[in-house]
């Protein structure tokens, strides 16, 4: 069973004063003590938000284990339907959307197929760029250009706007620091909450060799339509959560950074609440309060974290990095040295057991089992030549 280690920090180092709000799993074993946070509320998407007001050089350090994550199948309650079929500023529902949504469903009339053609009609029609010039549904139309945030806003606005209870999911990928991701979930009776990942779907269909190298395996294109591969956690079950306690804007320190641009309005990170929400919790949102020292760095903004599968499979991961670039500079070594055939051996054993690797973590199989197959080739070649 797949098992992923989750580290996450954050530590006020700028400002009088930081509040903080980001949620706390259920489901997962802590295995690290942390700040008990100042206020806990269930919030409507079934998650516990938790509050900590931290004083400058306070900071909370969160440690679990989790498995990867698969939607829950379950039935929704009139209310949660409602919920995920309202109109929000980064997935409005307006008359433009309306009649697009309208045009792509064409005929097609149970929520499965409605979606279906939505989720083809964005991977044709936008391209994925990072990182976007602005944030939201409205300038994503016009721009056709931006990064998984607004392909999954997108989403979730089209299917709300023919009626699929739909939701954004932040989160991130289950290996590596600070790699985060969104993608959506909508609903269908028969299957429940079901995955789709719009912007991957581009990329595997027009950027091919992207994650070529990468610890992230790859599905085909279409197939990210019903299902994911299997190595993301989850931050937050939607987009622009209502915060608790209400963020006041008068408390809001000045912050010297550029501002965020959402639809064409400016908004100020750190500063501002939409309309009572936050953004996104990826994992955080934050409010600076009082005197801040200095423009906010990433980790300023959203803190640090990193994830680690569990097991030989993650630590195959893990050397894998270190395995290539030895295995590169013994090959430089045998080049300056005229093809020293000692070199030549551990060089291209070291390459085999890289790309093997690949194979066993299940990463681009078809490829890498040619790349394999060509370096045991060529390791075998090096050995009767002894």
């Amino acid at each position: 069973m797949n098992k992923f280690l989750v580290k996450y920090s954050y530590t006020n180092q700028i400002s009088d004063e930081v509040g903080l709000w980001m949620i706390i799993p259920d489901d997962v074993n802590f295995t690290h003590k942390y700040r008990n946070p100042n206020h806990k509320t269930k919030i409507q998407t079934g998650e516990t938000l938790a509050y900590f007001n931290l004083k400058r050089g306070q900071g909370i350090t969160l440690e679990y284990t989790t498995g990867f994550y698969i939607p829950q199948k379950q039935e929704l309650s009139k209310v949660e339907e409602e919920y995920y079929l309202r109109s929000t500023i980064l997935s409005p529902i307006n008359e433009e959307v309306k009649s697009l949504a309208m045009k792509i469903i064409k005929s097609k009339t149970t929520n499965k197929e409605m979606a279906k053609e939505i989720f083809l009609y964005i991977v044709n029609n936008f391209k994925y760029i990072y990182p976007p010039t602005e944030r939201g549904v409205l300038s994503f139309i016009s721009s056709k250009k931006g990064d998984c945030g607004e392909f999954s806003f997108l989403f979730t606005s089209l299917c709300r706007a023919v009626g699929i209870p739909t939701r954004t999911i932040m989160g991130s990928w289950a290996y590596g620091k600070m790699n985060g991701h969104a993608w959506n979930e909508y609903y269908d009776e028969e299957s429940g909450w079901t995955p789709v990942d719009t912007s991957m779907a581009y990329i595997q269909k027009k950027q091919k060799l992207r994650f070529l190298d990468s610890s992230i395996r790859t599905l085909n294109w279409n197939d990210y339509f019903g299902k994911t591969e299997g190595q993301r956690i989850v931050f937050s079950k939607d987009t622009e959560l209502e915060l608790t306690p209400t963020l006041n804007e008068k408390d809001s320190g000045i912050i010297l950074m550029n501002p965020l641009i959402i639809n064409g309005e400016i908004f100020l990170w750190g500063v501002q609440a939409l309309n009572g929400t936050a953004p996104y919790l990826q994992p955080v949102y934050l409010q600076f309060k009082g005197e801040v020292d200095t423009t906010p760095s990433v980790s300023n903004l959203f803190g640090l974290w990193i994830v680690k599968q569990q097991g030989v499979l993650g630590r195959l991961a893990d050397y894998r990095k270190g395995l290539f670039s030895l295995g590169l500079l013994l090959m430089i070594f045998s080049f300056l040295l005229n093809d020293n055939h000692i070199l030549d051996l551990l060089y291209k054993s070291i390459f085999v057991v890289a790309s093997i690797s690949f194979i066993l973590r299940r990463e681009r199989i078809l490829i890498f089992s040619v790349v394999t197959s060509m370096l045991v080739l060529s390791l075998l070649s090096t050995i009767t030549s002894f």
